[in-house]
């Protein structure tokens, strides 16, 4: 014969005393408001709605093909279930979008939430007891891997969100900077600012070309290609990008405006110019602790004829959180990218607003 159901129904705070064994194959099910719940005979619970319910069977033996709920215990909220997923926030996302766009094709390996005792092997005696205890329980947000035999690490990357200003998780962040520095991981912190598109570009992708730029300059340096003081200082491309469009709508870069451009008269000629008005660094009074903030001004001039006449003018300052607090990470300095999002901002502005007259 098939299992016969029994049906039953309890009031959602309704609280009896609770029970722990069943007997038999009797399949019970039931409805407590809007949720509906199936408990078998090895009093296990297959939840379909949206909140939680501990069931739990008398212990006495339950007549076979009749079967009977009792000690009915409704706690809310409770049965183990799956998370929505392994990004945490909107900025974890973000920054998985720029390791996928930037690693696409490469032969890496981008791992989420790995523990940090599995990247780099610390003794007690290295840290105090507090110290030691957060390093067992801490995890890196993303780790890097070569493509390699044994998936060696090549940098970590940690997205700091708004409560990483909280004086105990600076404590944590700081205990986690240490122990990748001194296990030689070069490791970077990324606030929102850092994993926001600008084009179609972030400027951790920015950051991360940088990283393997100036690697790629120190493996030049040791074979004696290029000399020794070299340095890999490249333009935020996305800026590139808008100063190549501004050019085809007749915005000259000094360059071209004074060496003259063939059949173009230089009293008309509209070029650009940007002055930096200065960098504050994350040691200064005037700005958050460990942030850079940088000023940048662009000016839009007509003719190349003194006195310049300037038609067009945009200030803009952006702020950063030091991304290489250890300064670990080669290439990656905050105030060139501070400066470089100054510059980005004014040049999107411009690109969005001026047209020559």
């Amino acid at each position: 014969m098939g299992r016969r159901p029994v049906f039953w129904s309890a009031p959602p705070k309704q609280r009896l005393r609770p029970a722990c064994r069943a007997f038999n194959n009797d399949l019970l099910c039931g409805h407590q408001g809007h949720l509906r719940v199936f408990v078998d005979c090895r009093g296990l619970a297959s939840n379909l709605g949206m909140t939680r319910t501990e069931f739990d069977l008398a212990p006495d033996p339950i007549p076979a093909g009749h079967g009977r709920l009792v000690h009915v215990t409704y706690r809310g909220g409770g049965l183990m279930r799956q998370k929505a997923g392994a990004l945490k926030s909107r900025g974890e996302a973000a920054t998985t979008g720029a390791l996928r766009r930037y690693f696409h094709g490469r032969p890496y390996w981008i791992h989420k939430d790995m523990a940090l005792n599995q990247i780099v092997a610390v003794t007690k005696g290295e840290l105090t007891p507090g110290e030691f205890d957060y390093y067992t329980r801490a995890s890196v947000d993303f780790v890097v891997c070569r493509d390699d035999h044994d998936q060696g690490f090549e940098i970590a990357v940690e997205f700091d969100g708004e409560q990483h200003d909280q004086p105990d998780q600076r404590r944590k962040d700081d205990i986690k900077n240490r122990v990748c520095i001194a296990a030689g991981l070069p490791l970077l912190r990324v606030g929102k600012e850092l994993v926001q598109l600008r084009g179609s570009l972030t400027l951790l992708e920015f950051m991360l070309d940088k990283y393997f730029g100036e690697r790629w300059i120190e493996a030049e340096i040791a074979a004696g290609r290029v000399a020794a003081d070299e340095e890999y200082f490249a333009k935020f491309p996305e800026t590139v990008a808008i100063q190549r469009r501004l050019f085809d709508r007749g915005l000259l870069a000094p360059i071209y405006a004074f060496d003259g451009l063939p059949d173009v008269d230089p009293s008309i000629v509209h070029w650009c110019r940007m002055i930096g008005e200065g960098i504050s660094s994350p040691w200064e009074s005037q700005v958050p602790s460990g942030m850079w903030k940088a000023t940048a001004r662009v000016e839009i001039i007509k003719g190349t004829m003194a006195p310049p006449r300037v038609e067009f003018s945009i200030s803009r300052t952006a702020e950063l959180r030091e991304p290489n607090p250890n300064q670990n990470v080669l290439g990656v300095h905050g105030w060139h990218l501070a400066s470089e999002l100054a510059g980005y901002l004014c040049f999107s502005y411009i690109e969005a607003e001026w047209m020559p007259r």
